[in-house]
């Protein structure tokens, strides 16, 4: 077995106390997306390592991790899942088909070698290690971290913690660090400075660049597509068949694009992540077609999908969506009044009850879908259309229409 023997003596050869019976275990990948939301919100966001003292080993630190889950008894989220396991980088390389990172000879640590300075460093964020690391584990993208020797031979890692923690919970008894030779803790804090806090966080743009390119690219390559890349790149086929431009916050005329940009695509994976993709896709079109001289307008398209959600399955879709524009363009009739519509129907709701609609006990998208269910009912009434669920005790607002 790979595992430390200091983490093996406390759960088992094949951590049995932490995972429970191996032959009633799972692979990750087996489970459905919701199961798999459901451990992941099981797992602590963050683990305080403070009562291990000032200078803590890594193993140590894991052991602590995995002791607060055991004690979470049938709660715990890794129980009946098989955690992969690896002698080293090189033999996860070697089974997930994936080249193995050219380390130096000497940048290779054993783990029982490396600390962590608790005094400077933050805590553990565990949800992290096990959604983002562990379950998605690639070895070709375990990086060097960044660490400090003291004349001790400690190693105190003061960069690429998560990382490594990952590695120790995966078996893996060698991680590269890259260290200076110093016993001034003035370096543990520089660096976690200059990588954490001097360095440019990804952007939501960035986020949904790259994650669409890395899809095009691992299906080029045969590699395995991550979730995230696969509804990035369903997005980015939408907003090409549209003709929509995603772009950086303060772009707003990227390559002398005029018209439907948008720089809010975070918004949107979160509507894609909360809403049906038929809703989503629907309310999109919609949007895009109506106001195509203007700024892409993510909240039309928010207060259009929470509209969707309560109509009837029974009425043809098609119908429904050509009824829903006629009825928004006789209110808002020019191609660039995108911002308008979200826009007086906030501004009416506070009108109404001198509450801002992002201040309010209901939920913004219900108040923009309710301005849409008056207008609807007003210009397209061949249609039975249902109201958004408005929260009961809290009167509704009247939008006014011509």
């Amino acid at each position: 077995m790979s595992y430390h023997p200091k983490i093996t003596s406390l759960f088992g050869e094949d951590l049995f106390k932490l995972l429970g019976p191996k032959a009633n275990r799972v692979k990750w990948s087996s489970l459905t997306a919701q199961e798999k939301r459901r451990r992941l919100n099981l797992i602590p966001v963050y683990i305080p390592t403070r009562s291990l003292g000032k200078a803590p080993t890594l193993i140590d630190v894991v052991i602590h991790c995995f002791t607060k889950l055991v004690n979470m008894g049938q709660d715990n989220p890794l129980l009946g899942i098989e955690l992969a396991e690896f002698e080293s980088l090189v033999q996860a390389a070697e089974l997930d088909k994936v080249p193995a990172m050219n380390y130096g000879p000497d940048l290779l640590i054993q783990i029982d070698k490396l600390y962590k300075n608790a005094h400077k460093q933050r805590d553990v964020f565990l949800r992290h290690i096990f959604e983002d690391i562990v379950f998605r584990f690639n070895a070709g993208l375990v990086f060097p971290g960044i660490g400090r020797k003291d004349s001790k031979g400690r190693i105190f890692v003061n960069d690429a913690q998560h990382r490594t923690l990952a590695c120790i919970i995966l078996g893996i008894q060698q991680v590269p660090i890259a260290y200076i030779d110093s016993d001034d803790e003035y370096w543990d804090v520089a660096q976690y400075a200059g990588i954490n806090i001097h360095s440019l966080s990804a952007s939501e743009f960035d986020r949904y660049r790259i994650r669409v390119q890395r899809y095009i690219e691992a299906k080029e390559a045969g590699m395995p597509i991550e979730e995230e890349d696969l509804l990035s790149f369903e997005l980015h086929e939408l907003f090409e068949e549209l003709g929509i431009t995603v772009a950086e916050k303060g772009d707003n005329n990227p390559n002398g694009s005029v018209g439907l940009v948008l720089n809010s695509i975070g918004n949107m994976i979160n509507y894609r992540e909360t809403y049906k993709k038929d809703h989503f896709t629907r309310a999109t079109e919609m949007n895009a077609r109506m106001f195509p001289t203007c700024k892409f307008q993510t909240a039309n398209s928010w207060g259009l999908m929470e509209f969707l959600k309560t109509q009837s399955t029974k009425i043809d879709p098609m119908q429904m969506d050509y009824a829903i524009t006629q009825a928004i363009k006789k209110r808002w009739a020019r191609d660039n009044a995108g911002n308008a519509v979200h826009k007086n129907i906030k501004d009416s709701y506070k009108a109404n009850t001198n509450i801002k609609a992002t201040g309010s006990r209901v939920p913004e998208p219900v108040i923009i879908a309710e301005g849409i269910y008056q207008v609807c009912t007003k210009y397209a009434p061949e249609i039975a259309w249902n109201p958004p669920k408005w929260p009961e005790g809290i009167p509704k607002f009247t939008f006014p229409l011509v």
